[in-house]
């Protein structure tokens, strides 16, 4: 066991995918010491493009995506869609965001493209009204143009920790928009025994939650 490793890697920071993920690890790592991880960082297209050279071995990716070139394991959790903001700012007032509220404040947006096409369906195909200033592919540097005032920050719930302290807090869109999360690898890889083992137990968490 101690050459088996393996190289998850993960497209968004913190979520509730992710959580059950390295709860799974670490039930691995008391249960098979010698199993070592490495984790990676990335956007979606980062991800796959390692997937499909072979470079990883396990990604985490979130919808829309096209699962039809892998095998995967759908992660039970949905991630919420919102908006990062200050909390004196003129939106902080409302309960949930609809996509008139947006339309003419300045946004900060995921460069990945499969994401903005999934807010453009839910802003109905008019994506071009909003007033994109900034794009980014790290959620912390999001995080603290928002803090700067740049602007208002489309953006997954729990990424940040809202605390009475913070200057900034989240508001659900609405209508609302989820996505969920797969594990994923190429078709047809043969696993070491290592990854085998993760599976079976992210498979048992999996089973929990459902």
């Amino acid at each position: 066991m101690n050459n088996d490793k393996f190289f998850p890697t993960f497209s968004f920071g913190e979520s509730e995918a992710n959580r059950i993920m390295m709860k799974a690890i670490g039930k691995t790592q008391k249960n098979y010491p010698s199993i070592k991880f490495h984790l990676y960082s990335g956007n979606a297209q980062y991800v796959e493009e390692q997937l499909d050279q072979g470079i990883f071995d396990l990604g985490i990716v979130t919808d829309p995506v096209d699962l039809s070139k892998y095998d995967y394991l759908k992660l039970p959790t949905l991630d919420t869609w919102g908006v990062l903001m200050k909390k004196d700012s003129e939106l902080a007032k409302l309960d949930t965001i609809s996509p008139k509220d947006l339309l003419d404040k300045p946004m900060i947006v995921s460069d990945q493209e499969m994401v903005k096409n999934g807010i453009s369906g839910w802003l109905g195909g008019n994506q071009r009204a909003l007033n994109v200033v900034t794009t980014y592919n790290l959620f912390y540097n999001a995080m603290l143009m928002c803090e700067e005032n740049v602007g208002y920050v489309l953006t997954l719930k729990n990424l940040h920790n809202e605390s009475d302290e913070s200057s900034i807090c989240f508001k659900p869109l609405h209508p609302p928009l989820t996505l969920r999360s797969h594990i994923v690898w190429k078709k047809y890889k043969v696993f070491p025994k290592a990854i085998e083992i993760f599976l079976e137990i992210l498979n048992e968490e999996i089973k929990k939650k459902q």
